[in-house]
């Protein structure tokens, strides 16, 4: 299995899943006992903010589902951060020659 088709299920199947799942408990629980006395209209605020959350999820990923991914390619990275570090730190680059036993004479 090759490691994009994991996340891909990961991100566009069983996070979304199991985030309705969490959701619809915790609903279920909060709605058979009061919740430390807060006002309803603080509660519906919450709630909505959490199903924002939840709809916004999954929507993004099938939105964004196109088969390939929008990460820049390892090798790219490795490129770009050889070349930050030469141009940031020259010594770390190409190390220089060190005088071989003895130091340098005179």
């Amino acid at each position: 299995v090759r490691p994009e088709l994991f996340w891909r299920f990961c991100l566009g199947f069983s996070m979304p899943v199991m985030c309705l799942f969490l959701f619809f408990y915790i609903l279920s629980s909060d709605i058979s006992k009061a919740y430390e006395g807060y006002p309803d209209w603080v509660q519906a605020i919450g709630w909505s903010a959490l199903l924002l959350l939840l709809i916004i999820t999954p929507a993004g990923a099938v939105a964004n589902w196109k088969g390939e991914s929008s990460l820049v390619p390892i090798e790219e990275e490795a490129a770009a951060l050889k070349s930050t570090l030469a141009s940031q730190c020259p010594a770390a680059a190409a190390p220089e020659a060190s005088p071989k036993d003895g130091g340098e004479s005179g």
